[in-house]
C-alpha cells in the first residue's frame, strides 16, 4: 500500500469515527416520547429535536423533509418533535406529534450533539440514524439519502408483522 493511499484510510477511518454518535443516556426515550412513537404501527420512527430558537430556516428545512416523508402513502412511519416545554415555536412547521419535556428532561434526552437534530429508529427500537443537521441546502437531499438508506435496514409493516407471528 502506498503512503499515498495509507493516508487516504487514515483521513476515511478519523471522518468515520468523528462521525456524531448518540449519547448513551439517547437510547431509552422519555416516556412521553415513547408514548408518541408507540401511537401506530410503524417501519420507522423519527424523533425531530429541532433548534427551536435562532435558525427557524434550520427547523424548517428538516420539517420540510420529515413531513415530505411523513406524508407519502407508503410512509409506515411515526415522527415525534421533542422540545422544551417552555419554547414557543411556530407550532405549524413542526412534523408530527409535538412532546414538550420539563427542562431538565429535555437537557438530559438531547444530550451533547448540536441541534437541530434527526434520529431515525426501527420498529424494533434500533438506531438507524441519529445527526445533526447543519443549515444549507444540501443538507435536505442528503437527508433524505439517508432516511432512504435507514430504510433499507427495515421490513414494511406487513412483512415484519408476518415474521413475528411465525415460530
Amino acid at each position: 500500500m502506498s503512503l499515498q493511499q495509507r493516508i487516504l484510510w487514515l483521513l476515511a477511518t478519523v471522518t468515520l469515527l468523528s462521525c456524531a454518535r448518540p449519547d448513551s443516556t439517547i437510547g431509552s426515550h422519555p416516556e412521553q416520547v415513547t408514548h408518541a412513537l408507540a401511537a401506530k404501527p410503524h417501519r420507522l420512527a423519527v424523533v425531530f429535536l429541532p433548534q427551536v430558537s435562532g435558525c427557524n430556516s434550520c427547523d424548517q428545512m428538516i420539517s420540510a423533509v420529515i413531513s415530505e416523508w411523513q406524508a407519502a402513502p407508503d410512509a409506515e412511519m411515526v415522527v415525534v418533535s421533542v422540545i422544551p416545554d417552555r419554547a414557543q415555536p411556530n407550532d405549524p412547521w413542526l412534523p408530527g406529534a409535538i412532546v414538550r419535556l420539563k427542562p431538565e428532561d429535555y437537557r438530559r434526552y438531547k444530550g451533547k450533539s448540536p441541534l437541530p437534530r434527526v434520529q431515525v429508529w426501527s420498529a424494533d427500537g434500533t438506531l438507524l440514524l441519529s445527526r445533526s443537521v447543519p443549515n444549507n441546502g444540501l443538507q435536505a437531499e442528503l437527508l433524505t439519502e439517508e432516511m432512504l438508506a435507514a430504510r433499507s435496514f427495515t421490513a414494511p409493516i406487513a412483512v415484519a408483522s408476518r415474521k413475528a407471528k411465525s415460530p
